[in-house]
């Protein structure tokens, strides 16, 4: 479960624990995150900047190892999230939805930037199309799934492609594996041609 500490209009520390947070951890964690109180939300109607769910952070390791050391247990997990503001000046200008008008505003001003930008693409190309509602997720919504498995590889190994084809009976495939940023492809010429081209036949054949 996750609890939030801290005040929506600055900085938020999310706590993620594997049982309810008593008075006495509460009191000692509000302690820890200077006097910033336990927000009584299950969830934040607001949208903050921090780690990827799936990527725990070095900061957050040693978040929790403090709190080990002071005698609280069952604590996974800490982040700390910043909200998104539409003025850097007005901390009450909290954006709480994104749409095509603030949007581009935040695309522009580098808010919103690399991978997120291909997403959004895609969300209001599915709602400009009459798609009700779009929800981003990560791959750790998949975990959950029973049909669903996680396998490091590499598409250029062939071989290896062959047996997890034949093992779980794959008959359909969503090629997701190019190097993105041309950028950073323009300077490993090699790399890049390596996995986005022959890594896609490989996959084709």
């Amino acid at each position: 479960m996750i609890h939030f500490f801290g005040n929506t209009t600055s900085n938020i520390f999310a706590v993620q624990t594997t049982k309810e947070l008593s008075t006495e951890t509460t009191s000692r964690l509000t302690w820890l995150f200077g006097n910033q109180p336990k927000i009584e939300q299950a969830s934040l109607d607001a949208i903050f900047i921090g780690p990827r769910a799936a990527m725990i952070t070095p900061w957050s390791t040693n978040a929790v190892e403090i709190t080990q050391n002071m005698g609280i247990s069952d604590i996974i997990r800490i982040e700390e999230f910043q909200p998104v503001l539409e003025d850097f000046n007005d901390k009450e200008s909290i954006i709480k939805k994104i749409n095509s008008e603030n949007y581009q505003k935040l695309l522009k001003e580098g808010i919103i930037s690399d991978g997120m930008v291909p997403k959004l693409d895609n969300c209001f190309d599915a709602l400009n199309s009459g798609v009700q509602k779009v929800h981003i997720g990560n791959t750790s919504m998949l975990t959950k799934e029973n049909n669903f498995k996680f396998v490091l590889g590499d598409i250029n190994n062939e071989n290896s492609l062959k047996s997890l084809k034949k093992k779980y009976q794959i008959d359909l495939v969503f090629h997701a594996a190019a190097f993105k940023h041309l950028n950073i492809l323009e300077d490993n010429i090699c790399e890049a041609v390596k996995n986005n081209i022959f890594g896609t036949l490989s996959v084709i054949e």
